[in-house]
């Protein structure tokens, strides 16, 4: 196991160095000026190359990126060109809370969708398995930002249930932090619930079908144990997969919800830093995204041999 993941984690670094050079390259073509965004239009050119040569903008570009990339190997991501901040500052107070929306959302996601992904399995075409996938359909269809905003207004205009806008820390107030996150958790929770539910009803579907689990009836074992021990389990491999996915699109996706609900995430910082032109910063949070998904690529692969004793992630593994 262990062998497997530092192996997983050196084949890491090629991905990494070429994710970073594509975004420093995007960044890098991208219109405007940042010297100017920080002087402002009537800046004098004299002081504008001046601020081109603090910034380290006056470099040829493979000098720069080597620069950024030695730095960023010692875990050093620079200072924002705006308020002289560290990056990595500036990400540790926004990750949290990206990391906490993402973890609630997927909760949501994973209570609606297994309980309905199953029943829509155990009761195919039946009037049980129409409902669940009508559910699923329209979660998929309906747009976040609306579902976002018509939420907002029945339970925080109307009914005023939940703060507007606004976040609350874990640590400040553990039930106003709830109260902040619920809305933004469960419209990304309706939307990720959808492609989940039909994952999962498609893999009971497919288990279904081997013959272990006609072996298992045959032989007269409960039903409940063939679903829960044979049926369910082996299912939530597929499915675990597409929650790993969806658990790192949310980690540098939710950019429209965080928006909505004024939430200080990575997103939403990204969103700024691209529309500042702060390079630094989003090369730092694009850097930072990408380590996530590979983290959880290996995660969920490691978590197969929890669920599944025939998988091996050891020697030999693939």
């Amino acid at each position: 196991m262990a062998n497997y993941i530092l192996r997983r984690l050196l084949q890491a670094i090629p991905v990494l160095f070429l994710v970073t050079l594509i975004v420093f390259l995007v960044v890098y073509f991208v219109p405007g000026d940042p010297a100017m965004v920080v002087l402002g239009q009537g800046a004098s050119e004299a002081n504008l190359a001046a601020m081109r040569h603090t910034m380290g903008l006056d470099k040829p570009l493979p000098v720069r990126y080597w620069i950024w990339l030695e730095h960023a190997a010692r875990l050093d991501l620079g200072k924002s060109f705006l308020n002289h901040q560290p990056v990595w500052t500036l990400i540790s107070r926004a990750f949290p809370i990206t990391l906490y929306l993402a973890v609630f959302s997927l909760i949501i996601a994973v209570l609606i969708s297994v309980p309905t992904g199953t029943l829509a399995a155990l009761h195919k075409d039946t009037w049980i398995d129409v409902v669940c996938t009508i559910w699923a359909l329209v979660g998929v269809s309906i747009p976040g930002f609306w579902l976002a905003i018509m939420l907002l207004y029945v339970f925080g205009v109307e009914l005023k249930w939940v703060p507007v806008r606004g976040y609350v820390g874990l640590r400040e107030d553990l039930s106003a932090s709830l109260r902040t996150m619920l809305l933004p958790a469960f419209t990304l929770g309706v939307f990720l619930s959808g492609p989940q539910m039909r994952y999962l009803r498609s893999a009971i579907l497919n288990t279904m079908s081997q013959e272990y689990v006609q072996v298992a009836r045959a032989k007269g074992l409960a039903e409940r144990k063939v679903i829960f021990g044979h049926i369910l389990r082996n299912s939530l491999i597929p499915f675990l997969t597409a929650v790993g996915i969806q658990f790192g699109y949310l980690i540098g996706g939710a950019v429209v919800v965080e928006h909505i609900f004024a939430l200080p995430g990575i997103g939403q910082l990204a969103v700024n830093s691209i529309g500042d032109r702060d390079i630094p910063i989003v090369q730092g949070i694009t850097l930072v995204v990408a380590v996530c998904f590979i983290l959880i690529n290996i995660t969920v692969d490691v978590l197969y041999a929890v669920l599944d004793p025939r998988i091996r992630v050891g020697k030999g593994a693939t």
